[in-house]
């Protein structure tokens, strides 16, 4: 198969490469390196005014390495690989002819960014296109001199911002930068013929790597950014290619291009190595493409849901209602009265046209996004839809009369739960419909978490599950599906995560060094932090709920009953265990309120990170054990996309066979004899597993 085909045009001059690879995606392959150095020689020979890139994917232009040749290749051959790829880069951008790439709403993600980048002397996309480097997100650094020209087109903490998040840019944002210039699908044709023969390579050229400064050009401010990303990257030793990115953003500021790109090539290569990069990728190749939910969509067997409903409009139901009405989907949403559903859609309003105002929504985009989005201030006028998303305070007595009262008005719409700890068993006694109840539990905040875990209550009929699935599915979000339960799966490891923290204060660590040893162990966020940051009163009273149905395992800390009721709880510019929101100004009055466990002893920093990992690693093995979670894929999704398990270790069934099950269930042990933890009480199936000679490779 040609991967890049060449044609030239000698009645206008152009030289015109189409790009399609094998399969939905482009991707850089040995193949594609092979064909573009045809491309390269043919251009040579037929001397084009211009040379015109588009691709034949729908969606893509180039997105990237082909990740499953480089996983069956060994280190060198992949070295060969990037220094050839570079090489035919630089060829092309130095060739002399003027090189336009065209996007129709497709995407360049990692090499196929750099592509551009290296090559292309005017990039032309729709608006609806995307570009970015996000090989952070594979435990990976850009390997061809993408950051390199970042720092110099959009600013040196802007690219290390970009490139530490691992975020997209659609076409409009980069549009004040001068790498994209964006037009309809309809002008471009008519752009490109006036450029034809118009073009001077060296008037145009804005992105070759030696010829652009450095933004900010005064070096103290340089020293300062780079100071402070390094700072955050060497927090986790489990995360090395943080520090690898921020150092390549260091070099690149006073070295020559040929020097840098042999540097980026070296660290990608070491990275290449690493375990953890290991980790993240096998786990970003189980979301992507080898994850199924248990059980499975059967979308034969579902109903479309157009238009939904949305009672609650807080700040869950509010998320929940953008991100519906962004996938198409129309929304009703109300509250107790109608002012405050009013208000709810203009905190939606305001929030999307800030996103407009920075670029990274369109106008169009906003303007169909809130044309979607209706209040209406009766149950009788939101009960003509096939489904309904309940997003109401957590209390069971409120969820049984609303749907009860649902189901009055409407026998036949499904009742979607957002409760994120009380049993679907429990709130489905409030119809005589309960085959028409289950769990939707979204994760703050909704537009940027990209789990929905679904609970399959006893009652629940297969339809339900099929059609909650699929309207999540549409969403864009990454399914899980589990049994019922008091906190079902994520709940319930979750708050061994916070309450291993809080036990670890009573112990006698300081709040914001259990925090910062959590960061180390390689969490986004220790749990006090945490707890602030998601509104404390939340996780206490979902705690207080576990607790009162399983009072031996899910006590509530003494010290996080003392944060709640005394007001340390963050969120809604509420006092919590910081004066700011980063965690980085610890307020020590809450010392105050904090109880002391006695004869407990004070944990070490190595105890404190696996009361921490082990506390989420046991609890989930509980729950599988219970047959809650069906399937360890979904232990390892619903963690690390729902809760912040470290997606260094993939989740905590690979981090438990790569430390050996047989010490895990050792090591928790000890845990709970020393430090009377209840929830580690070590989990049985742990102890069946070493029973029966597993030792790892769970997944």
């Amino acid at each position: 198969m040609t991967v890049l085909k060449y044609f030239f045009d000698a009645k206008n001059g152009t030289g015109n490469v189409s790009i399609d690879t094998e399969g939905a995606m482009n991707t850089i392959d040995f193949q594609f390196i092979d064909s573009f150095e045809q491309v390269i020689a043919k251009i040579e020979e037929s001397k084009p005014k211009v040379v015109i890139i588009k691709s034949n994917k729908k969606k893509s232009f180039i997105t990237g390495a082909d990740l499953k040749e480089l996983l069956s290749s060994d280190i060198e051959k992949i070295k060969i690989l990037l220094i050839r790829l570079n090489s035919l880069y630089g060829k092309l951008a130095s060739s002399g002819i003027p090189v336009i790439a065209i996007l129709n709403d497709q995407v360049a993600l990692g090499g196929g960014f750099e592509f551009l980048l290296r090559t292309c002397d005017k990039i032309i996309a729709t608006p609806g296109s995307s570009f970015g480097l996000p090989e952070i997100h594979l435990g990976l650094i850009p390997s061809g001199g993408g950051i390199y020209i970042l720092e110099r087109v959009i600013g040196l903490e802007s690219g290390l911002n970009a490139i530490i998040r691992g975020r997209n840019f659609n076409a409009e944002e980069l549009l004040q930068t001068g790498l994209v210039e964006t037009y309809n699908w309809g002008e471009i044709e008519n752009k490109i013929t006036n450029l034809i023969g118009k073009l001077d390579k060296k008037s145009i050229r804005t992105t070759n790597p030696s010829s652009l400064p450095i933004i900010p050009e005064k070096e103290e401010q340089r020293k300062k950014i780079i100071e402070t990303y390094l700072g955050r990257a060497v927090t986790s030793p489990h995360r090395p290619w943080l520090k690898c990115a921020v150092e390549l953003f260091e070099k690149g500021i006073n070295c020559s291009f040929d020097s840098f790109i042999e540097e980026n090539i070296s660290l990608f290569c070491r990275l290449w190595k690493e375990k953890n990069t290991k980790n993240k990728i096998d786990f970003f190749i189980l979301k992507n493409f080898t994850f199924k939910p248990l059980p499975q969509v059967n979308f034969k067997e579902t109903i479309e849901c157009k238009t939904i409903g949305i009672i609650g409009a807080g700040l869950m139901g509010r998320g929940i209602a953008q991100v519906a009405a962004d996938s198409g989907i129309n929304v009703k949403i109300m509250d107790v009265n109608e002012e405050i559903t009013k208000g709810a859609i203009e905190t939606i309003k305001n929030s999307l046209q800030g996103l407009v105002k920075k670029g990274r929504w369109t106008q169009k985009r906003f303007e169909m996004c809130m044309a979607r989005i209706n209040a209406v201030n009766s149950l009788q006028n939101i009960c003509d839809v096939p489904l309904i998303i309940e997003a109401i305070p957590e209390q069971l007595e409120l969820k049984q009369e609303l749907v009860g009262k649902i189901h009055k008005i409407n026998p036949d719409v499904i009742f979607a739960t957002n409760t994120s700890s009380i049993p679907i068993g429990d709130i489905s006694k409030g119809t005589s419909n309960p085959v028409l109840v289950g769990g939707m539990h979204f994760f703050s905040p909704v537009p940027l978490m990209e789990l929905v875990e679904v609970i399959e209550g006893k009652d629940s009929s297969k339809l339900t599950i099929n059609i909650i699935l699929s309207l999540a599915t549409k969403m864009g979000k990454t399914c899980i599906v589990v049994g019922d339960g008091p906190g079902f799966y994520t709940s319930r490891v979750f708050s061994s995560f916070l309450y291993g923290g809080f036990y670890c204060v009573e112990a006698g660590v300081l709040p914001w060094e259990v925090d910062r040893i959590a960061v180390r162990a390689g969490f986004p966020r220790g749990p006090i932090h945490m707890f602030c940051s998601v509104g404390g009163m939340i996780p206490y009273h979902a705690g207080k709920f576990m607790e009162s149905r399983n009072p031996r395992r899910f006590k509530v800390p003494e010290s996080m009953e003392k944060a709640a009721t005394h007001g340390y709880v963050g969120a809604g510019g509420k006092k919590g265990f910081y004066l700011d929101e980063e965690g980085t100004k610890p307020d020590e009055t809450v010392l105050n309120i904090l109880p002391r466990k006695q004869g407990i002893p004070v944990p070490d920093e190595k105890e404190i990170e696996d009361i921490l990992l082990l506390g989420m690693v046991n609890e989930a093995f509980w729950i599988f054990g219970e047959g809650i979670l069906r399937d360890i894929a979904s232990m390892e999704i619903g963690a690390v996309l729902g809760i912040g398990f470290p997606d260094c270790f993939h989740g905590p069934a690979r981090y438990a066979s790569m430390r050996g099950i047989g010490n895990v269930l050792k090591c928790i042990e000890e845990l709970y004899e020393k430090f009377l933890i209840p929830h580690l009480e070590p989990a049985p199936e742990l102890k069946r597993l070493v029973a029966c000679g597993v030792e790892g490779n769970l997944i």
